[in-house]
């Protein structure tokens, strides 16, 4: 063979190399693009539920009180889903999410517990508006109930701070 085959043969090897290489740069940087986009719409969706959770669980005592205007009681699913997100996609925020999971059901057991103590004390001694007050601001300043919900709130914004820490990586 002649120099210039052995060129030609060279030059159409280093050209498939390159077209090659260039594809899969480019597919490389597109599903990366996919999967950045993907993580952040999840984490947009933890901290969618994150929010929801927060909201229901700061109203769980009003909503299980028998004589409050607001007691329509529904389920909060948002808390099942932020789990599943963060179990599937995020496990390095495990850490913040069980000391907020910990603190929220703590905080909802003390608010469960104490519409039923006011419940109760209604239906045994009668309901009046003066014994609704009274039993509204003793649950208001319990001690207690300013432990649990101190706790709630640096536990769900430490879990917040991690999940906007957590889209900076893939914000870029």
């Amino acid at each position: 063979m002649t120099e210039q085959a052995y060129l030609l043969i060279i030059g159409a090897i280093i050209g498939f190399l390159s077209a090659t290489l260039k594809d899969f740069i480019n597919h490389y940087l597109k599903s990366k693009k996919e999967k950045d986009t993907l993580a952040l719409k999840r984490l947009e969706e933890s901290f969618i539920y994150l929010s929801k959770s927060y909201s229901y669980c700061t109203k769980i005592f009003t909503k299980n009180i028998d004589y409050s205007r607001n007691n329509n009681i529904e389920e909060n699913t948002d808390s099942i889903k932020l789990a599943f997100q963060i179990r599937t996609y995020f496990p390095e925020l495990m850490k913040e999410f069980n000391n907020f999971s910990t603190s929220y059901n703590d905080f909802a057991s003390f608010q469960i517990s104490k519409a039923i103590e006011f419940n109760q004390t209604i239906k045994s001694q009668g309901y009046s508006e003066k014994l609704f007050d009274e039993l509204f601001k003793n649950y208001y300043s319990d001690k207690e109930y300013f432990k649990l919900y101190e706790s709630f709130i640096i536990d769900y914004k430490n879990l917040c701070d991690a999940i906007i820490k957590e889209t900076k990586k893939y914000n870029k």
